[in-house]
């Protein structure tokens, strides 16, 4: 039995229910899963992504990925991010122009890698291997565990797992250690579940208070800041995490331009860093240096109250391609319609 038909008949058991179930969940899961990828790359076309791609500017930087604030917001709001806005100063004091756009991650991965876009941000080493990295990191992120108040249950390291349903978004990664994990129980709808569609971590979170699921898995910040933009997402209990890792603007393996792109934004962070530039432009949105000694010793980056960014309508989560064979589960939530 599928994920799906599990999720939708609350792990029902019985045959012949289960397998009405099962014929009902593929349908509609089917549906579900191309309105949401669908309609995210249709709006993606009609914004600047389908005229930024492929064109040759030299003088302009396009940088592509979903919205995932406070990291990388939605693209011509007053906060587009902070890491936007930490390319944005690099570049801009050489003379060139930083162009943001939003787009699914997995478009976004394809499209750069493929030299048609400059930029990806908000990756990984892990999920987007042959890209230019800079040296220095343009973020920090961090995973946690998000459980309902009343289940005293914390992350003890993987193993812990074991007995926990956790929900997940499709084609999306959570480090490579947890991504390891998923890839070994994918197959196991006792383990994990993997939504698609629309406004997935909102779903998840429902899935989650309302005990349809153990765990919710998501980065810190942005599931802090979501939580501030929207006050009816189900209040969950920080039920612990995996280390901190950085966070990139990521450059295309295409393009011939993009090792000095990577060198100067990684040199700029230094600049930005000892001028005070940096905790100007993460001040904007309730955050401090994720370096408390200026060289790299990683902080506690927990305050998230000053700003209020326009995030309700974008789709705002963990991302990163999961490994092969991820893809093959899809639930659509039944808490309602986003």
């Amino acid at each position: 039995m599928t994920a799906s038909a599990l999720f939708l008949s609350d792990r029902i058991r019985a045959p012949l229910l289960g397998l009405t179930l099962l014929m009902l969940a593929a349908t509609a899961v089917a549906a579900s899963d191309l309105a949401g990828e669908t309609g995210l790359d249709k709006r993606a076309s009609l914004t600047a992504v389908e005229a930024a791609v492929g064109e040759n500017r030299p003088d302009v930087i396009t940088i592509a990925a979903d919205p995932w604030c406070p990291h990388n917001c939605t693209a011509g709001s007053d906060h587009e991010g902070y890491m936007i806005d930490i390319a944005r100063e690099v570049f801009e004091s050489h003379g060139l122009t930083v162009e943001y756009v939003n787009t699914s991650w997995a478009r976004a991965l394809r499209l750069v890698n493929a030299g048609e876009l400059d930029a990806v941000v908000g990756a990984y080493h892990e999920d987007a291997p042959g890209f230019v990295f800079p040296e220095n990191e343009q973020g920090q992120a961090t995973v946690h565990f998000y459980k309902r108040p009343d289940d005293d249950w914390s992350f003890q390291g993987v193993p812990s797992l074991s007995n926990q349903l956790l929900v997940v978004i499709n084609d999306y990664s959570y480090t490579a250690l947890l991504d390891t994990y998923i890839q070994q129980h994918r197959e196991d709808p006792e383990r994990i579940w993997v939504l698609s569609g629309p406004s997935p971590l909102d779903r998840a979170a429902q899935l989650v208070a309302q005990g349809r699921a153990d765990v919710l898995v998501e980065e810190r910040a942005v599931f802090t800041f979501l939580r501030q933009e929207n006050p009816d997402l189900p209040a969950l209990r920080d039920a612990g995490g995996l280390p901190s890792t950085r966070a990139f603007v990521a450059f295309s393996p295409e393009l011939p331009q993009s090792a000095r792109h990577a060198s100067l934004l990684s040199d700029g962070m230094v600049t930005l860093r000892e001028s005070g530039r940096l905790d100007a432009i993460l001040a904007r949105y309730g955050l401090e240096d994720w370096r408390d000694d200026g060289k790299g010793a990683a902080a506690e980056t927990s305050r998230l109250s000053v700003v209020r960014s326009p995030v309700k309508e974008v789709l705002i989560h963990s991302r990163m391609p999961l490994a092969p064979g991820m893809d093959q589960h899809f639930l659509s939530a039944g808490s309602g319609t986003d």
